[in-house]
């Protein structure tokens, strides 16, 4: 007899045998998809919550640049209804170097 060709045993305890083998892989083969798709699932969860939290940072930096911009052009415009002129470089760095040279209506002068 050669099982290869697709006959099924004559013996009913071969055939019992090889249905409770197929059952058994067939549990396996789902419990192992399931783990896998579960380990795929916690992947995919951790990088969405590391991109939504670096999302939520960049967002927040941005909008916090945005409150300064706002902050400080107010002042300057505050500044210029008053009749002085601001001073550009308030709050940063007293340490900081500062560019050389006066800028007047678009001339500028060059110190080497």
């Amino acid at each position: 007899m050669n099982y290869l060709e697709g006959n099924p045993p004559a013996n009913p305890l071969v055939r019992v045998v090889a249905a409770v083998g197929a059952a058994v892989l067939l549990a396996a083969s789902l419990f192992v998809g399931a783990f896998v798709f579960l380990i795929v699932l916690g992947v995919v969860a951790v990088l969405a919550l590391v991109f939504a939290i670096r999302f939520w940072r960049f967002r927040r930096q941005i909008r916090a640049a945005m409150e300064q911009a706002r902050a400080q052009a107010e002042a300057m415009q505050r500044a210029a209804r008053e009749g002085h002129a601001a001073d550009p470089f308030a709050g940063r760095d007293p340490f900081q170097q500062r560019p050389r040279g006066n800028v007047i209506d678009g001339e500028y002068r060059r110190e080497d």
